[in-house]
């Protein structure tokens, strides 16, 4: 019996092997978050939920966002970005959102997806003497900020 059933093992690795690479895969892809000028979109992005995937490089469109104004002189500048949600008029002691973005050439940060509300936000770009900074303080969510007074 045993010798008629060996020719099994390696069609059925198949199918358990198969079955692990696709288990992930069935996951039904997250909506597209929205980003802020009308009629207008952002170039492909890549979405990354909240366990952590990627998903394909898609166009967001470009309303309902949080738009933050920089001073011209930050565009194409890589900055390191954390904004902090306010509940019950206090800002949370742990950052609700951080990245890593670069500053578009319009001198704006385009941020799509996050939840509405009222956040603090923190901007810094160069390190040691050329470090410069830059705060907002209670901006809504959705909504275009300007942010000036570099520091």
């Amino acid at each position: 019996m045993a010798e008629r059933l060996r020719w099994w093992v390696i069609p059925g690795a198949v199918v358990v092997l198969l079955r692990i690479v696709t288990l992930d895969s069935g996951a039904a892809a997250p909506p597209p978050a929205t980003s802020a000028v009308p009629d207008s979109a952002v170039g492909p992005v890549v979405v990354r939920d909240a366990t952590g995937q990627r998903s394909a490089p898609r166009m967001l469109p470009v309303h309902d966002a949080f738009v933050l104004r920089l001073p011209s002189d930050w565009a194409g500048q890589r900055v390191q970005m954390r904004a902090f949600r306010r509940i019950d008029g206090a800002a949370d002691a742990s950052p609700w959102f951080t990245a890593s973005p670069r500053v578009r050439s319009d001198a704006t940060l385009p941020i799509a997806g996050m939840q509405a509300g009222r956040y603090d936000v923190e901007i810094v770009t160069g390190e040691g003497t050329a470090r410069r900074e830059l705060r907002g303080s209670d901006l809504a969510l959705p909504g275009s900020h300007a942010l000036s007074g570099a520091r």
